[in-house]
């Protein structure tokens, strides 16, 4: 079990993303960023750079979460707007309750 939120990106999102075909694993968290590909940087002619998605990443049934962020297995808050440490708080709770 781990937490995630909708903070988590890049690799963070590609190991979530790995650990989702793993039956004893169980993510209690909000939806995360939706940003797993990786960035091809490239120069333009007039000296601008500018930067594609370059990869696709897909879960173990074929599943593309590119933009939509990838889903919780529990749904809870986890950064509550001007609640910061509270929210932190009762995600954590509500994981260890799971667990016992």
């Amino acid at each position: 079990m781990f937490l995630t939120s909708s903070a988590t990106a890049s690799a963070a999102e590609i190991f979530t993303l790995s650990t989702m075909g793993f039956p004893h694993v169980t993510r209690v968290e909000e939806p995360t960023r939706g940003i797993l590909s990786d960035i091809l940087g490239k120069r333009l002619p007039n000296g601008w750079t500018v930067g594609l998605s370059n990869e696709v990443y897909t879960s173990s049934d074929g599943m593309v979460y590119e933009g939509v962020g990838i889903p919780p297995d529990i749904e809870t808050p986890v950064f509550v707007p001007g609640n910061f440490y509270p929210g932190l708080k009762l995600a954590v709770d509500k994981a260890v309750n799971y667990l016992v």
